[in-house]
């Protein structure tokens, strides 16, 4: 397998950020960059100089479809909650033709070069109830996540731990299906059509993540490496609620990527 450089990821995700921005289109589907992509976006019209990465959002009820849309590409997958062994609560759309592996005690069947796509969920109205939706979510979502680092206890007699590792498999599956499951059941609580807050399901930035929908509105469009993007409608107070002074550059010690992984051409 051929090593991929930093640009070849970077041109492979924006390829596939235009592959879904032509769905959504033809479609009439929602999505929004998202994130340090959004942010990326404003701030350097582009990938942040020290970033590899693509994030966006979608609706509910637009992901879903999303999910159905991608199932005949052959190109693309969509890997979700629906694959076994895959213990995120968010969607990742895949290039078939890339192998990634990332440094994690489990990798993920399947994976290659990514864009993240995050589920946005209706909320309660009010802010005591967003956070007790929000700690009930977060405590499931905690528990799908810890599944990427379990590992079967070492045995003295190799085959005993070789059945311990399969018997392990099994029932990571089963527990780890059943997490998601009951995960979907309380983000589906509130429809994101008849919500006023919303939160995009599976972000790093926690409670951050959840704000008023009327900041996606209908969206606008931004400039990102040299084409146009949906984005949402009032990203500034988005982007304000996740970084602040958002305009200004972190110093030089933390203009890092966070992403450890290696990426190759399939033969």
């Amino acid at each position: 397998m051929r090593d991929i450089s930093v640009d070849e990821l970077k041109s492979i995700e924006l390829e596939m950020l235009k592959f879904i921005d032509g769905v959504c289109k033809k479609e009439g589907l929602r999505y929004f960059l998202c994130g340090g992509t959004l942010l990326g976006a404003v701030r350097h019209h582009g990938f942040i100089p020290w970033d590899d990465d693509i994030d966006i959002f979608m609706p509910r009820p637009d992901y879903e479809r999303m999910i159905e849309l991608t199932k005949d590409s052959e190109v693309y997958r969509l890997l979700s909650d629906a694959d076994g062994g895959y213990y995120y609560n968010f969607g990742k759309l895949v290039d078939k033709r890339t192998v990634l592996i990332e440094q994690q005690v489990n990798p993920i069947e399947n994976m290659g070069i990514y864009i993240d796509i995050f589920p946005v969920d209706g909320m309660p109205e009010t802010p005591t109830e967003c956070d007790a939706h929000f700690r009930e979510l977060d405590k499931i979502r905690n528990k799908i996540n810890g599944f990427s680092q379990e590992k079967p206890r070492l045995r003295k007699n190799l085959i005993a731990y070789l059945n311990s590792w399969n018997l392990y498999i099994g029932n990571k599956k089963r527990k780890l299906s059943k997490e998601q499951s009951d995960y979907k059941v309380l983000a589906l609580q509130y429809a994101y059509d008849d919500s006023s807050n919303v939160y995009a399901t599976g972000g790093s930035y926690k409670k951050k993540d959840i704000f008023p929908k009327e900041w996606l509105s209908d969206g606008t469009e931004l400039e990102f490496e040299g084409k146009k993007f949906c984005a949402p409608s009032q990203y500034d107070k988005y982007l304000k609620r996740l970084y602040g002074d958002y305009m200004k550059l972190p110093p030089k010690e933390k203009q890092i990527t966070h992403h450890m992984f290696k990426a190759y051409w399939k033969d």
